[in-house]
């Protein structure tokens, strides 16, 4: 079995425009992304080819690929090479330009099953179908090796080393807009805990629901839009049905009887237009019904026109996933049904009215939506800020951080350094949001031996 990462070299043969054939050395790197080819041999390079293997590739081209390789002279006595072996570079031990680089697009469909090894504080040798390769450590001559060199810059770059400063220098924390303030002061001022512990949570207006126009016509023609799909398409149809009965059965909805929801005021309703979206890798639900709180009503604003949509209060996905990538085990998941976890406060629930009927034999019928929905402005704020805000009351120092540096919306991508404590977080965080969130962590992916 290889390394995770090797650098080989080879002498090619490859052909001019003119069908003339001239040698090359060729660096087969598997950490490579790209394939490279030197500024001096590409204007003579067609194809790629040694004996009866070749390939087409496309190449970046540099001034240089890499200095001289080895660094140094080797002793090739040293080696015990096989009689017999037809080596891919038979001066492998001399200092040479490298020519070519290709990546692991290209390495791993050279690479054959067999090798050597020639023993202990000895180079193996691979078989490739350029011939054999060498690899490991050797012995080399007793004289000073190059310094190492940055190849991140030729000589003809004069940098300007304030400029790596500024690339390293990141604020410690995200300035806030005054909007955002005042979301974040709105959420510190309006939030509520139920005695299970659930969040009770108000949408940050920026202006007064009173300059919404007329939204039922809209959302009635889009609905009898999405039943003429229905008809069309069964399937859609059913599991759009189960996702929508399940959202009344755990009364995250509920149907609009007394008063009738055309006896309030304009002023004080909004009705969401609503479409199903398919996702076919979900391991959970299929089909997640999205409410559009886009959609303009008859004065041309919309429900997410006059909602802030509030600052971000997790770190940054590419943080997040580096220190997960530090975890010698690691564990995922997500909580299931996160935003509909959380309750918005009575008094906005006529904001979020939808048009619906399951037959359409019945009247259309207009219900209420009793929690955070997907599609308002406001719903990713205020569904992290009341995750992020459990950290306060976590009682587990390793379980507080957790909740504040390892989620990504609903997504866990956390860890630990041995199976035991892996185990022993996930589940005190699952056990933390099945109480105080009143929801599971599903799709969990635990270590295995």
């Amino acid at each position: 079995m290889l390394p995770p990462q090797r650098q080989f070299k080879a002498i090619v043969r490859v052909l001019d425009g003119s069908g003339a054939a001239h040698s090359a050395r060729l660096l087969l790197d598997n950490g490579s992304t790209a394939n490279i080819v030197t500024q001096s041999l590409c204007g003579k390079l067609g194809l790629s080819r040694r004996d009866a293997y070749s390939m087409v590739t496309d190449c970046l081209i540099l001034p240089d690929i890499t200095k001289c390789l080895p660094s140094s002279f080797i002793d090739l006595e040293s080696i015990p090479i096989p009689k017999g072996i037809q080596l891919a570079d038979p001066t492998f031990n001399i200092p040479s330009v490298i020519d070519i680089l290709v990546g692991a697009e290209v390495f791993w469909s050279v690479l054959g099953n067999n090798h050597i090894d020639l023993g202990k504080d000895q180079p193996k040798l691979y078989e490739t179908k350029l011939g054999w390769l060498v690899s490991g450590r050797v012995a080399r001559l007793k004289h000073s090796s190059p310094s190492p060199v940055c190849n991140f810059l030729n000589e003809q770059t004069n940098p300007d080393l304030t400029r790596f400063w500024e690339l390293d220098t990141v604020a410690a924390k995200h300035s806030l807009s005054p909007e955002e303030r005042a979301c974040e002061k709105s959420f510190l001022l309006n939030t509520k805990r139920k005695d299970d512990g659930r969040f009770v949570v108000t949408m940050p207006l920026k202006e007064d629901p009173s300059v919404l126009g007329d939204s039922f016509q809209q959302a009635k023609c889009r609905f009898l839009s999405l039943e003429r799909r229905f008809s069309r398409d069964p399937v859609f149809k059913g599991m759009y049905l189960d996702f929508m009965l399940e959202y009344e059965r755990l009364n995250h909805m509920t149907e609009n009887r007394e008063p009738s929801a055309s006896c309030l005021q304009q002023s004080q309703q909004y009705f969401l237009p609503h479409h199903g979206v398919l996702r076919e890798a979900s391991t959970t639900t299929k089909l997640r019904t999205v409410f559009d709180a886009s959609a303009a009503t008859t004065s041309g604003l919309s429900l997410n026109s006059i909602l802030m949509v509030g600052p971000t209060v997790q770190e940054d996905l590419f943080s997040i996933l580096i220190r997960f990538r530090q975890h010698k085990y690691v564990v995922t998941g997500d909580i299931e049904k996160m935003y509909r976890a959380i309750e918005l406060d009575p008094s906005q629930r006529p904001l979020q009215q939808i048009i619906f009927r399951t037959d359409v034999k019945e009247p259309l019928k207009t219900y209420t939506l009793n929690t955070v929905s997907f599609g308002t402005a406001c719903a990713p704020y205020l569904a992290t800020k009341c995750l992020v805000s459990l950290a306060s009351s976590a009682q587990d120092e390793d379980v507080k951080q957790a909740i504040k540096r390892d989620f990504y919306v609903d997504d866990y991508l956390g860890g630990s350094s041995s199976i035991e404590d892996t185990v022993r977080d996930f589940k005190l965080l699952r056990d933390k949001a099945a109480r105080d969130l009143q929801c599971t962590t599903s799709s969990a992916e635990l270590p295995r031996d």
